[in-house]
């Protein structure tokens, strides 16, 4: 399993720097144009300073809400987060256990963990992804499956910082325009 996380580590560094190496300054279309980032950024004058000013918008005012148990569609893929659930990784640091079904809509075989990528933010920080995490079915998240195959019992793991509010984001895994969906859910009680 570590191995393959670290090849899929590999991979997508190789993708990013691939994707990044243009050199921007001599291209005057790159350095009028705001950076892409997971927020959406527009333009808009100020009539006192006459001025640009950004205003970010966030994943909610992007893609709207999903909820726990609900199915909601990102790409080629329909996701479910079924539950969160508390854990402890094998220092006996906190941690949370996403569960996650998902069904390939594309037509090609793939796995979820090339098809989706998520983000979870507590108290507004990006949580570091949990290794060796008690109970946690790990196995599917590499799993390929054919078109219109629904895996179920994909889990993932998070440490937590505190015990307040999870925002869950839920995007392609590799995108040139990001439109995550955002699922807000309370802290599990167990």
């Amino acid at each position: 399993m570590k191995k393959k996380l670290l090849i899929l580590g590999v991979i997508m560094s190789l993708v990013f720097t691939a994707c990044g190496n243009k050199d921007k300054k001599n291209d005057p279309k790159e350095t009028e144009a705001p950076t892409k980032t997971n927020e959406k950024t527009t333009k808009a004058k100020t009539t006192e300073e006459n001025e640009d000013v950004e205003e970010t918008k966030t994943p909610k005012e992007q893609s709207g809400d999903a909820t726990l148990g609900s199915p909601f569609d990102v790409k080629d893929s329909t996701v479910v987060l079924n539950s969160v659930r508390k854990s402890k990784d094998y220092d006996g640091k906190e941690a949370i256990v996403l569960n996650i079904t998902w069904t390939n809509n594309s037509n090609e075989t793939t796995s979820y963990a090339t098809s989706i990528s998520e983000k979870v933010f507590q108290d507004g920080q990006e949580l570091e992804s949990a290794f060796m995490v008690d109970g946690v079915q790990s196995d599917n998240y590499l799993k390929d499956v054919r078109p219109g195959t629904t895996l179920e019992n994909i889990e993932v793991s998070y440490h937590t910082i505190s015990t307040n509010e999870l925002e869950i984001e839920f995007d392609e895994w590799i995108s040139l325009e990001s439109n995550p969906v955002l699922i807000k859910a309370p802290f599990p009680a167990q």
